[in-house]
Order: C-alpha cells, then structure tokens, then sequence
C-alpha cells in the first residue's frame, strides 16, 4: 500500500507542475511585456496643461472659501435675529396696545 500511496503523491505533484508552471510562466511573461517603459520628461503642452488646472483649482478653492464665509456671516444674523426679532414684536405690540 504503501508504493500505492507514494504513486499517487507523485503523480498529484506532476499533476500540478504541468498545470501550475507554465500558467505562472505565462503571468511572468505577460508582467514583463506589459511593464511600461521609464517616464521621460513632461512636454511643455502637459506642462501648460497643469498649470492651467492649478489655476483652475485654486479658482475653485477662493469660491468656496468666499461661500463659506457668506454662510459663516449669514448663520451669525440668524443667531441674532431672534433677539432682534423678540424686542421688536413686544415694541410692536406695546403700540398697538397705545392705539386700542
């Protein structure tokens, strides 16, 4: 039994060295085709390109600060109307009460 079980671990691992080996030689052949080559320096139109999106971005950025501190101002006027809005309608309501 024992030739019978030594039999079969080896043809399982012959087995799975035809399978195995050439897929991961393929996968080995295809990574080193598929490398791509060493970047060479930037073109003045890549260049210009990313300048003209710095500027754009840092358009961007100045809008939503400008927004932000619009919110910020509005938010304080809120808080405050309440009060405002209180002694206001007690003023208003004391003059009605004159008139009546």
């Amino acid at each position: 039994m024992q030739k019978n079980e030594a039999l079969v671990a080896v043809m399982a691992f012959a087995m799975i060295t035809a399978v195995l080996l050439p897929i991961s030689l393929a996968f080995a052949r295809r990574m080193r085709n598929n490398s791509s080559p060493p970047p060479q320096g930037m073109s003045a139109e890549l260049d210009e390109r990313l300048r003209r999106m710095e500027q754009a971005i840092e358009s961007v950025a100045i809008e939503v600060e400008r927004v932000g501190e619009g919110q910020r101002f509005a938010t304080q006027l809120l808080a405050n109307a309440p009060a405002r809005t209180l002694a206001a309608s007690t003023a208003g309501a004391e003059r009605l009460e004159e008139r009546k």
